[in-house]
């Protein structure tokens, strides 16, 4: 009989056979997949921030946990919507448990009041929607493509192009936590870039950060990740863009490209150049044995995706976001 359970995230057992389900399903047949560590999972359910509640789900077939549902519940921006994922390894996969999986995610949504669900689902370079599992199972629900990205991989450890700010700009760059006077300019930019970056047709409010914010955050990813910045002004002090690439310090193999923006009133000066050269020296510090940067890229973001190629960035898969429903 299969049963579908909320996971208590203080049991360790189940919370590891939830994960083993996640990461053999997230992983299969793909070429490059980043599925989070145990120890960062088991942190994000145990440790809640203010802005998103976590809801891991077992599907539970005798003493065998067969597959894995994650939840994801926005609680400041986008408190109409819910992330969902379903994971199911190969050797279960056909025998309902995803059905069963996303009947549940239905109701207890609908009992959240989120009328917009969304999903992410990783299509290998090669292959199409039409011919790939995850992105069939997600069609025939309802869902619909809204928005693709390029998921982009940089063998590590490899020589870094120079390339320097031009006249006007300085750059500042650090590893770890936030500055205190960086604070104020690092929220602005993470704001701009929530209203302008591509996304498609995906439906989603502007995040909007503050100092305290910023630091709140900060605080948080500092207990799994090593955080690289390098942040470019003008010489009177204005934001003008920045990039960060997470370190996790669970993961000996992996590390993340997470932002790279410029702001628009500063584009087509080669501020994005400078600042992805400026990061990746510094990663070449804190990289350690990692063997992999990872980023991911819109379609619709022509500048971006040029500048990844010219880093060596190569594409591994599509990355499209489908989502289902409105927002009232």
């Amino acid at each position: 009989m299969l049963e579908i359970r909320e996971v208590d995230v203080h049991d360790d057992a189940a919370l590891k056979a939830w994960h083993a389900a996640v990461r053999e399903g997230e992983s299969a047949d793909r070429v490059a997949p980043l599925v989070f560590t145990y120890e960062s999972m088991a942190a994000s359910f145990r440790k809640p921030g203010a802005t998103m509640r976590r809801l891991p789900v077992a599907a539970v077939r005798g003493d065998e946990t067969v597959g894995a549902l994650l939840i994801d519940l926005p609680l400041r921006e986008d408190t109409h919507t819910a992330v969902v994922e379903i994971n199911v390894p190969p050797a279960r996969r056909g025998q309902g448990v995803g059905e069963a999986l996303w009947q549940w995610s239905q109701a207890r949504t609908a009992v959240e009041g989120r009328s917009v669900l969304s999903v992410e689902v990783n299509v290998p370079a090669g292959r199409t929607p039409a011919d790939w599992a995850g992105a069939r199972f997600a069609e025939r629900r309802g869902f619909s493509s809204v928005h693709v990205e390029n998921h982009f991989v940089r063998s590590l450890p490899a020589p870094v192009p120079p390339a320097a700010v031009p006249e006007g700009y300085e750059l500042v760059s650090w590893a770890g936590r936030v500055p205190g006077d960086q604070l104020a300019s690092l929220a602005a930019m993470r704001t701009t870039m929530s209203q302008d970056v591509p996304s498609g047709d995906a439906e989603h409010e502007t995040t909007v950060w503050d100092a305290d914010r910023v630091r709140v955050n900060d605080e948080r990813m500092a207990t799994g990740y090593l955080s690289l910045v390098s942040l470019v002004r003008t010489t009177e002090g204005e934001p003008a863009g920045y990039t960060q690439i997470l370190v996790p310090r669970d993961d000996p193999d992996n590390a993340l490209q997470e932002d790279t923006f410029v702001a628009r009133k500063h584009r087509g000066r080669r501020l994005s150049a400078g600042l992805k050269s400026a990061n990746l020296e510094l990663l070449a510090v804190h990289a350690g044995s990692r063997r992999f940067l990872h980023t991911w890229t819109g379609e619709d973001n022509t500048a971006m995706l040029r500048v990844n190629r010219a880093y060596g960035f190569q594409p591994v898969e599509r990355t499209h976001t489908y989502q289902r429903g409105h927002r009232p």
